[in-house]
């Protein structure tokens, strides 16, 4: 399998995960000064005015990004960079930056996503000795990469030391793999040893004779494992604040995804990825926001969880699981009928892109998937249908 038709199957836009990192920063500064007040009760002085200032600020960047309303967490950021002072107001500063540079990627034109790379790029300059927050900064340079599947993304990414050092002619997963290695090497994060695990499983794929893919599966799941032992952390510092369940959502998501792949060399690993995907499924049913609602930023993803799963199902397993098969695309169906506008970036805009690539011959190993699916369950057809499919894609 090549690269291209490699990325290609992996699950469309990110649009809102790669803002996990982000959120959750917010949200512990805001529990920082929470803890301030307490520990300093009678510290009205203007620095603690301030700062809850900023906070109050940064939380509603924050809800505006979390609801889809990029223009709002633009301009509401714009304000505190405006305001703020990059030394004094040092974490706020960073954070805005941050949640900026975000906003104009998902929202914005060409230039504007590539300006919001270069804002990252020069956040993660600006924070020389904190590993950490550099390594956050490649990790939502990794994101881009994954939500925009355009090569302009890509090599804005790589240009410029320190990245470009990481790039590999026509290798793409390998010089993503190398950036994430650079950004684990800095912070230990399951986010990094995902895109590595994502690598590796590539490799798998391509794999020709049976001992060099047991070397690479055996890899893979080393990885994952690490992996396994990096979440029960991540989790604990979360736990509690809003978007906790971004950090489950993307454990659930990717352990899914490379397992599910795995099971396309080795169907040992297909129980793994359903139980993964169920765990996904589940966090979509049970998790409300505080009005009671069901949350947007999982919504967005699960519709990949369901398309990849039946699409494993279907590989590996044939007509012995058609009924599931069809269930899964039944249920990717009614999330997205549920709040269309949820997905119009993502997965209806991957959708739509597939159906104009096919009338023009693009027809990658995922597009031929898709007509197989859609051939073996009409209702998967007309949806298709609705997003722009016509009798020539299927043909």
């Amino acid at each position: 399998m090549d690269e291209e038709n490699s990325t290609l199957l992996r699950w469309p836009v990110i649009i809102l995960l790669v803002s996990c990192t982000i959120l959750l920063a917010v949200v512990a500064f805001s529990q920082r000064d929470k803890i301030w007040a307490l520990i300093h009760p009678d510290s009205n002085n203007d620095q603690t005015e301030r700062r809850q200032y900023l906070n109050a600020e940064l939380k509603t960047a924050n809800d505006a990004l979390a609801s889809g309303d990029f223009l709002q967490a633009a301009s509401t950021t714009r304000k505190i960079l405006a305001e703020s002072d990059p030394e004094k107001d040092s974490s706020a500063y960073f954070n805005a930056s941050s949640v900026l540079a975000l906003s104009e990627f998902l929202a914005g034109s060409k230039e504007q996503r590539i300006g919001a790379i270069r804002l990252t790029k020069q956040n993660f300059l600006s924070q020389d000795g904190n590993a950490r927050r550099q390594a956050s900064e490649i990790n939502i340079l990794l994101g881009y990469i994954r939500s925009a599947n355009e090569q302009y993304v890509f090599e804005e990414v790589f240009s410029g030391e320190p990245f470009q050092k990481f790039f590999v002619k026509d290798k793409r997963l390998k010089s993503i793999k190398n950036l994430a290695e650079y950004s684990y090497g800095l912070d230990t994060s399951t986010e990094a040893l995902y895109r590595i695990a994502d690598y590796q499983r590539s490799i798998v794929l391509n794999s020709s004779g049976a001992l060099e893919k047991k070397k690479a599966i055996d890899a893979t799941v080393q990885t994952l494992h690490k992996a396994d032992l990096l979440y029960p952390r991540e989790l604990a510092e979360v736990k509690g604040l809003p978007f906790d369940y971004m950090v489950e959502l993307r454990y659930y998501l990717w352990e899914s995804y490379i397992y599910g792949e795995l099971a396309l060399a080795d169907p040992v690993y297909l129980d793994i990825s359903e139980k993964m995907s169920d765990k996904m499924f589940n966090l979509y049913e049970t998790r409300r926001d505080a009005s009671g609602n069901k949350i947007a930023l999982i919504a967005a993803r699960v519709t990949d969880v369901y398309l990849n799963y039946a699409r494993y199902l279907y590989t590996v397993k044939g007509m012995s699981r058609i009924d599931d098969v069809r269930s899964h695309l039944d249920s990717l169906i009614a999330v997205i009928n549920e709040h269309p506008s949820w997905h119009q970036g993502s997965y209806l805009a991957l959708v739509r892109k597939m159906a104009t690539d096919g009338i023009a011959g693009k027809r990658s190993r995922s597009y031929q998937q898709y007509v197989e699916l859609a051939n073996i369950h009409e209702p998967f057809k007309r949806f298709l249908e609705s997003y722009g499919w016509t009798a020539a894609n299927f043909k």
